[in-house]
């Protein structure tokens, strides 16, 4: 041990647990100090793999099966039950050999919901209707028109 000296400044209350262990220990609040470093130099390879809770807790819920054409579990659980439920092997399947009523093998050879197609399909006939009505006439025309429409036939107009 070192002969070179320094002050080592403590809050009171610390330094009164320290030589209350010290004494327990029988020995000078030095060497309280000394052993407590030594601990903690034995023990840091150990502390140093030491996971954050909340990583802990997520490595909890892991596993070691690789994602289905690299779809989170968090985004279609469904499909990782049948899998499950299928009880075949582990072997590296595409979700279109797993759930194929739910999904397609997209144009990029990767893969698509085959709701999403559906949608697409829509979206694209809503566009093309909606580029269809469009015209040079006024809106306010197009509502009188809608108006006139809805009228009871052979009524009173009022």
């Amino acid at each position: 041990m070192s002969t070179e000296t320094m002050t080592l400044e403590v809050p009171v209350r610390l330094y009164a647990d320290l030589a209350a262990l010290a004494e327990e220990e029988q020995t000078d609040v030095v060497g309280i100090l000394s052993r407590l470093l030594k601990r903690q130099k034995t023990q840091a390879p150990a502390n140093a793999e030491s996971v954050d809770p909340v990583l802990a807790l997520i490595r909890a819920y892991s596993s070691e099966r690789p994602l289905v054409d690299d779809i989170p579990v968090s985004e279609d659980p469904g499909l990782y039950l049948i899998q499950a439920a299928s009880g075949e092997s582990e072997e590296r399947k595409h979700a279109w050999d797993i759930a194929p009523t739910r999904y397609a093998r997209g144009a990029d050879g990767g893969p698509v919901r085959v709701g999403d197609v559906e949608e697409a399909k829509d979206r694209s006939r809503f566009w093309r209707s909606l580029v269809a009505w469009l015209d040079d006439r006024p809106v306010e025309a197009t509502l009188q028109d809608i108006f006139q429409a809805r009228r009871p036939k052979g009524g009173n107009d009022e």
